[in-house]
């Protein structure tokens, strides 16, 4: 487990941009304004995504409902989920049966109100950042637009759906100063399945570390508090 907090962070860069590829769709759309007023959100949501690396190859699966989310990644070979919950963080390894629970920032916990979903949202973040639009394309048969966001830190391409609902097909990141390209696939999108809201707490025999959003900043400059991934989700997309 001694690197796993060396992985986490790495793969932060990819998990803050996610790509998505979902299984139907309406009318195109034209712009991502004309989209987030198309049709009602599905309530709940399934997708896989392949984040490739230097590292080799991770596989995360994410569930959500409304706002709330689950996803689990295998880094050194530890299952590790995040679940997000209302005001709740938990971050466990599932092989351990140990982890945190933490108190959100305000911040992360109103930005619920204006997400579609926990996860997937590139689009949006990109042009928040922006991002401009540079081609239209297909990609696996299906028209896609091309966004791209250039700036010191170093360049990110996506290829959205140009069709309802606007997600993310794949995401390139290239990272200036490690000379590292990181790419997210996704695939196996399925909405407004059945799921349980047992499905989005931790299991009983889980330990979890119980720390407000304060006190957890406090323990995270001393030592390693965690698992955390998806910070955007804990402390808001301003304060990450």
């Amino acid at each position: 487990m001694t690197k796993r907090p060396r992985i986490a962070l790495t793969l932060l860069a990819a998990l803050v941009l996610l790509a998505a590829l979902s299984a139907g769709g309406d009318e195109p759309v034209e712009s991502a304004e004309d989209a987030s007023i198309a049709a009602p959100r599905p309530d709940t949501w399934y997708a896989t995504s392949y984040v490739k690396s230097s590292m080799g190859l991770h596989v995360i699966h994410y569930w959500s409902k409304r706002s709330w989310m689950r996803a689990q990644t295998t880094l050194d070979g530890h299952p590790v989920v995040t679940i997000v919950r209302d005001g709740d963080y938990i971050g466990f390894d599932a092989l351990t049966g140990r982890g945190v629970r933490i108190r959100r920032a305000p911040e992360a916990v109103e930005e619920d109100r204006d997400r579609p979903r926990p996860f997937g949202n590139d689009l949006a973040e990109l042009i928040a950042q922006g991002a401009d639009k540079v081609e239209d394309t297909e990609r696996s048969g299906r028209a896609v637009e091309i966004w791209r966001k250039t700036d010191g830190a170093g360049r990110r391409k996506l290829w959205v759906t140009r069709d309802e609902p606007r997600l993310p097909m794949r995401l390139e990141i290239f990272v200036r100063g490690g000379s590292e390209t990181v790419t997210t696939d996704y695939a196996d999108w399925v909405k407004g399945m059945t799921i349980p809201d047992s499905f989005f707490e931790a299991p009983s025999n889980v330990k979890l570390e119980k720390l407000d959003y304060p006190a957890y900043i406090d323990a995270s400059a001393v030592r390693a508090v965690g698992p955390v991934l998806y910070p955007e989700l804990l402390h808001g997309s301003k304060r990450r």
